[in-house]
């Protein structure tokens, strides 16, 4: 009769199926929540790169206008946390998949209609249990991945804020030259280079 119950109410008792395809799910609504954030930052710095090139050839205070703006227009993605996310830093002792499960929750926390991209939930299908928990721990190390590369770019964005900051104080020539350096300091790392030529990342 228990069993009876139970199969007519899997809801109630999950089986490892349900439990392998619920971790799977969260896990891919959590890689959404960091897409988000990723292709932003990527197409921030992108949109730089792109802007730094189209500036060449222009007189000197027409191209000064261009490099300030565009700089300023990428920085202050540093300080917006919904689309560009700040991620919590792996602890010295914890294993990847201990840190990823720490993210995926903290993404979690954080997710809205509007701060995912959209992605497609694994159904089960003809798979069993064991090969649903498979496809998640190979979803656990392709996130890894993502989040080392988003922290990547976030790193030179906030590099690339910092030096922004720092160079507002000085007049319009020696400015000019900063901007310069550190747009092509930021714009010519072959990380970024790397990240901008990959394959378009797919939850």
């Amino acid at each position: 009769m228990l069993q009876a119950l139970r199969d007519s109410l899997p809801s109630i008792f999950p089986t490892p199926t349900s439990e392998a395809l619920q971790a799977v799910n969260l896990h891919k609504k959590a890689r959404a929540r960091l897409l988000f954030s990723y292709f932003a930052v990527k197409t921030r710095l992108k949109w730089l790169q792109m802007s730094y090139t189209a500036s060449k050839g222009k007189k000197f205070i027409e191209r000064y206008k261009i490099l300030r703006n565009i700089v300023a227009d990428t920085v202050i993605l540093d300080d917006d946390t919904v689309r560009a996310i700040d991620l919590p830093k792996r602890a010295k002792q914890e294993s990847l998949n201990a840190y990823v499960e720490r993210v995926q929750v903290y993404l979690l926390n954080d997710c809205s209609r509007d701060t995912m991209i959209s992605y497609k939930e694994t159904r089960a299908g003809k798979k069993s249990a064991a090969e649903i928990f498979a496809y998640h721990r190979s979803l656990q190390a392709a996130t890894y991945r993502l989040i080392r590369r988003y922290t990547t770019l976030k790193t030179m964005l906030r590099t690339l804020r910092i030096s922004y900051d720092s160079a507002k104080k000085y007049p319009i020539f020696p400015r000019n030259i900063l901007l310069k350096v550190m747009i092509k300091r930021c714009v010519n790392m072959p990380e970024l280079y790397e990240i901008c030529q990959e394959v378009q990342e797919i939850p």
